[in-house]
C-alpha cells in the first residue's frame, strides 16, 4: 500500500502533470504568441496542444485548490505538493529528456543491460516515426540552415520558450537537423509520452 501510494503521488504530480501537461503548456503558449496562424510550424504544432490549456486550467481550479481532490487524495500537504511540482517542472531539461539521452543517462538505453523494457523499445519506435515525419515536413519549408536562421518567428518562439516558459536546456535553433529534433521532442511529449502516463491512470 505504501509503495502504491508513493507511486500514485509521483505519477500524478510529476510524471503526468509536471512533465507532460506543464511542459506542453510552455510550447502551446509560445506557439500562440510567436507564430502567425499561417506559419507552417504553427499549423503543425497547434493540433497537438488541443485542450491542453483548458485541462490545465481545470487542474488549477478544480483539482489543486485547498480541500479539493489533490488536497484530499494525495499524501503530502498541498503546499509541499505545489512546491515540488514547480521545482520538478523547472528542473526538467528539454534535451536531456529526449528518449535516447534519457534512457542512456539512466543506464537503460542498452537492450543487453535490460532486455525486456517495452516502454523504451516502443518509445524508440515512436520517436523514429515522428522524426521521419518531421524530416519530411520541415524540409518542405527549410532547405538550408540559413533558412532556419532567417526565420524571425522561429527565433521569437525560442525566446518565448526560454524566457517566459523557463524551459531548462532549451537553446537557439541554428540548423535544420536541430529543428527536426526539437519538433520531434515537442510532439513526442504531447502525444506518446503523455499517452504513456495518462491512460494507465485507472490501474
Amino acid at each position: 500500500t505504501v509503495v502504491q501510494t508513493a507511486d500514485f503521488n509521483h505519477h500524478e504530480m510529476l510524471a503526468h502533470l509536471s512533465r507532460a501537461h506543464f511542459v506542453s503548456e510552455v510550447f502551446a503558449v509560445s506557439t500562440q504568441r510567436a507564430f502567425a496562424p499561417n506559419h507552417p510550424l504553427s499549423i503543425l504544432l497547434k493540433p497537438h496542444f488541443e485542450g491542453d490549456i483548458f485541462i490545465n486550467f481545470l487542474a488549477a481550479t478544480i483539482i489543486m485548490p485547498p480541500n479539493l481532490f489533490a488536497d484530499v487524495i494525495l499524501a503530502a500537504p498541498l503546499p509541499d505538493i505545489v512546491e515540488t511540482v514547480g521545482k520538478d517542472r523547472l528542473n526538467w531539461d528539454f534535451y536531456e529528456r529526449m528518449p535516447h539521452r534519457d534512457f542512456a543517462r539512466r543506464g537503460l538505453g542498452d537492450a543487453s543491460v535490460l532486455r525486456e523494457f517495452p516502454y523504451r523499445d516502443d518509445a524508440f519506435l515512436i520517436w523514429d516515426a515522428i522524426s521521419a515525419w518531421m524530416t519530411d515536413y520541415v524540409r518542405v519549408y527549410y532547405d538550408t540552415d540559413a533558412d532556419v536562421l532567417a526565420d524571425t518567428e522561429l527565433a521569437a518562439w525560442v525566446e518565448e520558450v526560454v524566457s517566459m516558459g523557463k524551459m531548462k536546456g532549451f537553446a537557439p535553433i541554428t540548423s535544420v537537423d536541430q529543428l527536426i529534433e526539437v519538433l520531434t521532442m515537442v510532439l513526442y511529449t504531447a502525444s506518446a509520452y503523455h499517452a504513456s502516463v495518462n491512460y494507465p491512470q485507472s490501474h
